[in-house]
């Protein structure tokens, strides 16, 4: 019964962001902190709604005030007769959460600019459930015989499928590719992600420790921990300006040629006897391609401007979907239908763009999702001490922010156990790290 529309946005909205974010990296591969500054932004633009509100009206003076009304913070700004609500958590807190999750999302985009493939990068990202075992178990947490083996064999797998993504590309360089492909490029990638997982696992205690202390308002979380992570980014200007500058001045978007042809050729005879298949295939070479007269002449945005909006528009579709999805059936159901979607976007990624994965990379792809699948399923059924929390390792990868029901009218109802795991970030794709 759950096969709904929250499936629809799940593999609709999260397979076409990874699309859209390897169309770009493929192009751009140094071009992730402006992707990060993009999904921020327009996550925070539709999470606002959820965070105004009308100012309640003076109480008259011989009116006693509330008895709570000496412990709610004032709002963080007024205009008018609208204010954004006040805050239930210290602002330094949010400040710290915001910092972290920056952090986070910057180090996995950044991580393209060396040689990560965006299949190997699903896979490495899965580590992330290590990195919250080990930090949780040095917090006092404690997990049961089926989760703890679980995560050796996913270490396995993500270490037998680096090894062999990396001696793919040792022996494409000894064929004279040029140092791109060399194996040393590939090594500060890991290391990036590695860090990325480390600290993503962290900002989850911490997060969590929050919660615990100050409530669970997870829209006012989500809300500012994408709007103060904007501040870092203005200072990173430097890095940001040319990346966008990068992206603005590529091939323009002809319309309706340059956008509508490769959405929806016109004639998929034209691309063979595989026909609509074939034109999928092809359409990244024909969004990232175009002739220099289109270059000079063509009007409208760039492609690759295009691509970036599309890629944080179907972050927040995707998120949105998570959400619906968490509200509406249990935590296995959730576990299991994420990893399948993991699945697709590797075998799309590598159907669609060529990369080619070896025997022994395949077998570690196996090892890493029948483990991530076997791990969630025993926390989401209470093994361990984190009860009602096995989605939260395979939800935080799902991209780079969250975005709430309530800005995107989704039913109250993911108050409930499901959805109450869902938290900003990863992701992206984006993105992603899943805040607890």
């Amino acid at each position: 019964m759950f096969f709904n529309f929250s499936w629809f946005l799940i593999f609709g909205g999260c397979c076409s962001n990874v699309y859209t974010l390897e169309a770009i990296v493929k192009h751009e591969p140094d071009s992730g902190l402006i992707i990060t500054v993009t999904q921020f932004l327009l996550t925070a633009l539709f999470a606002l709604p959820s965070q105004i509100e009308r100012r309640p009206r003076a109480l008259p003076s011989q009116t006693p005030p509330r008895p709570e009304a000496h412990l709610q913070r004032p709002s963080p700004l007024s205009i008018g007769s609208w204010r954004l609500k006040p805050l239930d958590f210290p602002f330094h807190r949010l400040a710290t959460i915001s910092f972290l999750f920056f952090a986070v999302n910057m180090l996995n985009n950044w991580a393209f600019a060396f040689d990560i493939s965006v299949p190997m990068h699903i896979l490495l990202r899965s580590f992330g459930s290590v990195m919250t075992l080990t930090v949780g178990w040095l917090w006092g947490k404690k997990y049961s015989v089926t989760q703890v083996s679980a995560i050796a064999a996913l270490t396995v797998g993500v270490i037998v499928s680096a090894w062999a993504d990396a001696a793919g590309k040792g022996a494409t360089s000894k064929s004279g590719s040029g140092l791109q492909d060399h194996p040393s490029a590939f090594i500060p990638g890991l290391a990036i992600l590695f860090t990325a997982q480390l600290i993503a696992a962290i900002m989850g205690v911490y997060v969590e420790m929050t919660y615990a202390r100050f409530g669970r308002n997870w829209r006012q979380n989500l809300f500012y921990s994408h709007l103060l992570g904007l501040v870092p980014s203005l200072l990173l200007y430097r890095t940001v300006a040319p990346q966008l500058a990068r992206l603005w001045h590529g091939p323009r978007a002809t319309f309706p040629a340059g956008v509508l042809d490769w959405v929806i050729p016109s004639s998929y005879s034209a691309y063979g006897s595989e026909g609509w298949w074939a034109a999928v295939k092809s359409a990244p070479s024909r969004v990232l391609s175009q002739s220099s007269h289109d270059k000079e002449h063509g009007w409208g945005p760039s492609q690759s401007i295009l691509l970036l909006l599309l890629n944080s528009i179907t972050q927040v579709v995707c998120i949105s979907g998570v959400n619906r999805l968490s509200a509406q059936t249990t935590a296995v159901t959730v576990t299991v239908v994420l990893n399948i979607r993991k699945l697709v976007s590797f075998l799309l990624s590598c159907a669609i763009f060529g990369n080619t994965i070896s025997g022994t990379m395949a077998v570690g792809a196996v090892i890493v999702f029948a483990s991530g699948t076997l791990y969630g399923w025993d926390s989401s059924r209470g093994g361990g001490k984190g009860r009602g929390r096995g989605n939260a390792s395979h939800v935080r990868e799902e991209s780079q922010g969250r975005v709430s029901g309530g800005a995107l009218g989704m039913s109250r109802s993911d108050e409930r156990e499901g959805a109450k795991d869902v938290m900003p970030l990863a992701n992206g794709n984006t993105g992603n790290v899943k805040m607890r």
